[in-house]
């Protein structure tokens, strides 16, 4: 879920916090669209979302995965603010980073009924309760941030796995698709989120038996981003399915480099 790159706050988890990061470098170069057609995304007309600036330390441990150090602090002010939303979700997130979505979710509620101007929420919710295998109040969540927040591309390819879940493929397709326009429009400089939404539109692909465009799909993934090991994995299969077998065998390398340069150690699928 979150992206990290060469800043001290990741760029992707500020954003969606509320916090700005001027300064930041970017994940990689510029994608350019190759779909002109493609509607720019939509503008969100809410109330302003930025962070308290005295929980702007906080969110830097988090960030930095000091959550034990960022609990202490967030308990600490909340004893002065217990009403503060913002807070409250900040506790969450503290959870959230270490992958404890069941401990995440109560506060994320609760932060919501503190603050229900405060939408952030609701993206990370839908996270919590994906990872919980709640698909159904997940996709809730997730449409509840984008009515406040329109094409916001990570909460599209969350529902677009739902969706991939669900076995609603075309559903699905459209996601990912969007979502990849939504990053491109935007300069194209996450290029780990847009290789996932490939990766996932490649699967798509593959699941329709379209085999050709699930390994255009693929190949594109792994050039936006080398280390997508599950990428090189799927297409690895794709190819076997085509009877490309030596350029199959080559992907089979390049997918266990990369999974131990990311994962030493695991094997896929994991």
């Amino acid at each position: 879920m979150f992206r990290g790159t060469e800043c001290v706050i990741p760029v992707i988890l500020a954003a969606m916090v509320g916090v700005g990061c001027d300064g930041c470098r970017s994940s990689g170069p510029p994608v350019q669209s190759n779909n002109p057609n493609s509607d720019r995304p939509g503008a969100s007309s809410a109330p302003s979302q930025k962070l308290n600036p005295e929980l702007l330390g906080a969110f830097t441990l988090i960030s930095e995965r000091k959550t034990d150090d960022a609990r202490a602090a967030l308990e600490h002010y909340m004893s002065q603010h217990p009403s503060d939303g913002q807070a409250v979700f900040l506790y969450g997130l503290s959870f959230h980073r270490e992958q404890r979505y069941g401990q995440a979710l109560p506060h994320y509620e609760k932060a919501l009924e503190l603050a229900p101007n405060y939408y952030r929420p609701h993206h990370f919710r839908g996270w919590a309760l994906y990872y919980l295998g709640d698909l159904e109040t997940s996709r809730a969540s997730f449409d509840a941030f984008l009515r406040a927040e329109p094409d916001e591309p990570d909460s599209l390819f969350a529902l677009g796995l739902i969706d991939l879940d669900e076995d609603n493929l075309d559903a699905a397709e459209a996601r990912f698709r969007r979502s990849i326009e939504v990053l491109t429009w935007k300069g194209g400089r996450d290029v780990k989120g847009l290789s996932k939404a490939h990766t996932r539109l490649g699967e798509v692909y593959e699941r329709q038996d379209q085999l050709e465009k699930a390994k255009q799909e693929l190949v594109r993934a792994t050039d936006l981003f080398p280390n997508a090991y599950e990428a090189y994995y799927k297409l690895y299969r794709v190819l076997m399915r085509l009877g490309e077998t030596e350029q199959a065998q080559t992907v089979q390398q390049l997918y266990l480099a990369s999974k131990e340069r990311v994962r030493p150690g695991t094997s896929f699928p994991e």
